[in-house]
């Protein structure tokens, strides 16, 4: 009787139960996906030679990553912390300050890219320079400088700290 018993408990088990009507419904599924950017810090670094009479030229290169596709995405590079007098987001007069001497200053300038360089046309905190995203991964933007030949600084280190901003 047992082992009867344990046989019917089993069948029922493998057995799927018969219904009498089935109805479909449909399971609507979203997602969304959010317009995110990100934005590193980088440092350039500069070896000027008053004596040699020529501009002195580094570059580097910030970390950004955006969604994807995300449009109207925008870096801007503010004024500096020890920008000159008359200085203003859209014409910015940055200067490196003598990290021992103060009002010691030597002047440059930051540029998106070496033809803008060369053109003279300054990265600012305006309008800045503007990046699409072909994908997701990071993307290293490139930061081209330049120290104007001609100026007369005393010997030692020179520093300024700009504010780099993602508009997206």
């Amino acid at each position: 009787m047992r082992k009867a018993l344990f046989i019917a408990a089993l069948t029922l088990m493998v057995v799927p139960f018969a219904f009498a009507a089935t109805e479909p419904g449909t399971l609507t599924v979203n997602a969304s996906v959010s317009k995110t950017c990100t934005i590193g810090d980088a440092t350039l670094t500069f070896t000027y030679d008053p004596t040699a009479g020529t501009n002195a030229d580094a570059d580097t290169t910030i970390a950004v990553r955006c969604t994807r596709g995300a449009a109207n995405v925008f870096i801007t590079l503010g004024q500096g912390l020890n920008a000159a007098t008359g200085s203003t987001d859209a014409a910015p007069a940055r200067r490196l300050l003598h990290t021992v001497t103060a009002g010691e200053f030597l002047n440059y300038n930051l540029y998106g890219s070496a033809a803008l360089r060369t053109a003279g046309t300054v990265w600012n905190n305006t309008t800045g320079v503007t990046y699409t995203p072909a994908t997701s991964a990071s993307y290293s933007l490139p930061v081209f400088g330049r120290i104007p030949s001609g100026q007369d600084p005393i010997e030692g280190s020179f520093a300024d700290s700009v504010v780099a901003t993602i508009n997206f």
